[in-house]
């Protein structure tokens, strides 16, 4: 039979009680864990723009690490105008995908509540909205008022 001598007081005795503390904490917290469900995905916002140039008004509230998707089919050409309200509006920012996938260059805060955007291509458009990251970080969300239109040409 081993025996194994220890002080009272060492550092070996403090760092396996941690260590088994630390064993039940994980055994007693991990089926708590496992058992909280993601948030449910949003569905997104199906929109169909007039060609007469009228805008399209959609309200929602962007959580914080969340975005809001707008769906909307857009031509090859076409310019699309965007007009952001809300309390916070000038805290949200836009990203906007081609039915290709590619994203395209929208400025990352949108000036005044508005923006104009020209599309590439025909097809089925992707727009997030999205918060910023400093909100994000405090945890807000931001209610707002989109107005999508196309410009007549």
């Amino acid at each position: 039979m081993v025996r194994i001598y220890h002080r009272k007081n060492s550092p070996w005795r403090s760092t396996a009680t941690v260590a088994w503390l630390l064993t039940v904490l994980i055994a007693l917290f991990s089926p708590l864990a496992a058992a909280i469900p993601p948030p449910p995905e949003r569905p997104p916002h199906n929109v169909n723009l007039p060609d007469s140039g009228c805008a399209v008004k959609v309200e929602d509230e962007v959580r914080a690490y969340d975005f809001v998707t707008v769906r909307f089919s857009g031509t090859k050409g076409s310019k699309l105008a965007l007009e952001l309200t809300g309390d916070l509006a000038h805290q949200l920012q836009f990203d906007l995908r081609a039915p290709s996938g590619t994203l395209l260059e929208i400025p990352a805060k949108i000036d005044q509540g508005f923006q104009r955007v020209l599309l590439p291509e025909d097809g089925d458009y992707h727009l997030y909205v999205v918060m910023d990251a400093d909100q994000a970080r405090i945890g807000r969300s931001i209610r707002f008022i989109l107005a999508i239109s196309k410009e007549p040409r």
